[in-house]
């Protein structure tokens, strides 16, 4: 394509606007979706009725905290020898750069994205100038990686697949003041824009996301400073990138500049699940949509029943007195009654049994289809055994098992992507300290930059540690503790002596009070101002480990799982009585789970 023929420009902005009414379904599914998932509270213009079950809530809540709880950490290892102080000064920079950057929260942010519809990150170097980009800063000289919002994005929707695209970008918004003075822009151009006001409307007059957080009133008329709203377009073919207006006032694009950058080109696509034959992925909470929709919709049904429910006391005319006196007595107190026969209790409404049961079919069914988050969230027991749990967990994991290498896989191209920026841009200068092993309080000062620089991208490869990424709870780092404890340093305790170690007791009570939150475990060690002393000496003054003895007791002690207890209601409620469940299921309802 000639980006110097004005036709050729107009036919591209045809296609991007083509393509954008293609998108639209999946901008307005997700707008609904994060609708629900905000509920009715959050704000006016959140979900058009009570969420009293926020199943989708809870799915994301849990499986960000599988995918991207916290930032990665990048290894970078080379297989030449000459390089790999290099590579090591290499991973120290680029994991200075993941904190500098704050790619946590760009990946946490994408992994939201894709868990609703699809995750985009835009990564690029800023250079010549300071940009403040949607009010975020990016400063001269320093790689940028920033999340692409679903309402932003243009892409070529004729592709079947990521790797056809003609075309993919995103709208920003840049003060119109700096457009003007910027040297990066045709000034014949610029000169032919006025400033935009931002509105929560896109370019097809759909509602963006966006209303749901800030109103649904003109944004325009608040805005500090004018603003341009401009559109940065990755053409893959060409390997070029072009800056439009979204206005289109301009008839030729603000700038075009060869892509000096990564060969997978500054944008990184994450869909957790594929379709055939179309670009778009299927998310997940689209697939379990209906069934959070039909869970809330039945809850409130039943919960409407049952405030419509009453209680009267009915009496045929002889027995008036006595419906008085049973109106004015106290529970358990003694009365007359002349006509007992002629006074009765009658009950209307409440919540329907096969309501309630279809709602908690329904909401088995959510999380089930999601991925069995009882399991993955630890929220209670799923059978009558901790091993049996333990296959459930392991078993619920492999279910996001390829969400997981796919999280994996993006991040990495990100990284890649960052590095490369840190090994080529000849701007760069970042200063760090490296500590040596063992003498962690001398700090040795390396420089990645320009002259430093020995080794070529290729040379490098970069992999990231996935559990990085996950959170660790103080509960599992207690256990961890306690398996080392109990598996590694009881028993090796005479070696530890022989190579002159020993277990220093104070911290790991410290650890375990730290981890359990139970401060008062550090009262339980007193220790006294003098050198250690061995408690037990062997023959040779070595130390010895103390006698213990271990008593394993199985007891057994019913219990109940969440979805058992869910499956004898719902039998009882569907029996209309308890009649239809075994006795040990009707047992179950009254045990805590676990």
């Amino acid at each position: 394509m000639d980006l110097e023929d004005r036709k050729s420009v107009a036919r591209l902005r045809g296609a991007m606007e083509s393509s954008r009414k293609r998108l639209r379904p999946y901008r307005e599914s997700r707008a609904k979706a994060v609708a629900q998932y905000v509920g009715a509270n959050y704000s006016d213009d959140g979900a058009n009725d009570i969420v009293p079950v926020n199943l989708i809530e809870l799915l994301i809540v849990i499986l960000l905290g599988q995918l991207a709880a916290r930032a990665p950490r990048a290894l970078v290892t080379t297989p030449i020898s000459r390089l790999k102080p290099e590579a090591a000064n290499l991973e120290l920079g680029l994991n200075r750069l993941i904190d500098q950057i704050q790619l946590a929260g760009t990946l946490r942010r994408s992994a939201m994205d894709a868990l609703f519809s699809v995750g985009l990150v835009k990564v690029g170097l800023c250079q010549k100038t300071s940009l403040e980009i949607d009010g975020w800063t990016h400063h001269i000289g320093q790689p940028f990686a920033d999340a692409v919002d679903l309402d932003d994005l243009e892409v070529d929707m004729r592709a079947n697949t990521y790797g056809q695209i003609h075309f993919i970008g995103n709208r920003y918004r840049l003060p119109y003041d700096q457009v003007k003075k910027s040297e990066l822009y045709d000034k014949e151009m610029v000169d032919k824009l006025q400033p935009s006001h931002r509105t929560i409307l896109t370019s097809e007059g759909e509602e963006r996301v966006e209303k749901i957080g800030q109103g649904s009133t003109d944004q325009g008329e608040d805005e500090y400073e004018d603003h341009l709203e401009l559109i940065d377009l990755w053409l893959p073919f060409e390997r070029k990138v072009v800056t439009l207006d979204s206005e289109g006032t301009a008839p030729m694009p603000l700038r075009t500049v060869d892509w000096q950058g990564p060969d997978c080109g500054p944008y990184h696509w994450l869909g957790f699940h594929d379709v055939p034959s179309c670009l778009m992925p299927l998310s997940l909470v689209s697939s379990v949509f209906d069934l959070a929709d039909l869970s809330n919709r039945l809850f409130r049904k039943a919960g409407r029943q049952a405030e419509r429910q009453k209680t009267i006391l009915g009496y045929q005319g002889p027995a008036s007195e006595d419906a008085q006196r049973l109106i004015n007595a106290k529970d358990g107190e003694a009365m007359r009654m002349d006509n007992p026969d002629m006074a009765r209790e009658f009950k209307f409404g409440g919540a329907d049994q096969l309501t309630l049961a279809m709602f908690m079919q329904a909401k088995g069914l959510f999380t089930y289809l999601a991925g069995n988050l009882d399991a993955l969230g630890g929220m209670g027991a799923m059978s009558g055994t901790v091993g049996q749990d333990q296959m459930i967990q392991m078993n619920a994991s492999k279910r996001i098992a390829e969400m997981q290498n796919r999280m994996v896989e993006f991040s990495r191209g990100v990284i890649r992507s960052l590095a490369w920026y840190l090994i080529n841009d000849p701007l760069i200068d970042m200063p760090l300290a490296k500590r040596i092993p063992g003498y962690e309080s001398i700090e040795v000062p390396v420089d990645i930059s320009p002259e430093n620089r020995t080794g070529d991208y290729l040379d490098f490869n970069y992999e990231i540690d996935p559990y990085s990424a996950q959170d660790i709870t103080p509960g599992q780092k207690l256990q961890t503790l306690t398996i080392f404890f109990q598996q590694f340093l009881v028993p090796f305790a005479p070696q530890l002596a022989e190579q002159g170690s020993s277990i220093n007791f104070k911290k790991v009570v410290q650890l375990v009070a730290k981890y359990s939150n139970i401060d008062e475990l550090n009262e339980i060690l007193i220790t006294e101002d003098r050198p250690d002393e061995p408690a037990i000496q062997g023959e040779k003054g070595t130390k010895m480990p103390a006698v213990t003895r271990r008593e394993n007791v199985r007891i057994n002690r019913p219990g109940s799982t969440e979805q058992g207890k869910d499956e004898a209601m719902m039998q009882m409620l569907m029996g209309q009585g308890g009649e239809s469940v075994q006795p040990a299921a009707l047992a179950s309802l009254n045990r805590p789970t676990g």
